[in-house]
């Protein structure tokens, strides 16, 4: 079933991100600025992230958005700064796996300063990466 792209302009217009989330393609003419706006509103907020920044995260890497590895490294900075609840990790780790391969460089990087507790459950994902 293809839909009228006028619903997600509608849902972009009004900033109704479930509907964005699950309308969103590609090519769209103002998704990629819809949803850069968005991560960089939730980075910007202070506490943790929480599942939501995953979900836009994952719409960015589905959609093929240029700056999904950009966002990627920072979202989990933000995270893992402190010691980690599993499930807030949970949301960030699983989709590693499916980012591009360039990402690893800069999780490596990324490593040094995250706490421990954090490091050790990123090391698995950036594995399955690394293999993918």
């Amino acid at each position: 079933m293809k839909l009228d792209p006028s619903w997600l302009d509608a849902a972009i217009d009004s900033d109704d991100w479930k509907v964005v989330h699950i309308l969103v393609k590609p090519k769209h003419k103002g998704s990629k600025e819809y949803l850069t706006a968005k991560i960089d509103q939730m980075l910007s907020r202070s506490g943790d992230p929480g599942y939501e920044v995953a979900e836009v995260l994952e719409t960015m890497n589905r959609t093929q958005h240029a700056q999904t590895i950009d966002y990627y490294p920072k979202a989990l900075e933000k995270h893992g700064k402190k010691k980690s609840r599993y499930h807030y990790a949970w949301w960030l780790l699983h989709m590693m796996p499916d980012l591009s391969k360039s990402a690893v460089p800069r999780i490596e990087a990324l490593l040094p300063s995250l706490n421990e507790s954090v490091v050790d459950q990123v090391i698995p994902y950036l594995e399955r990466l690394k293999e993918e």
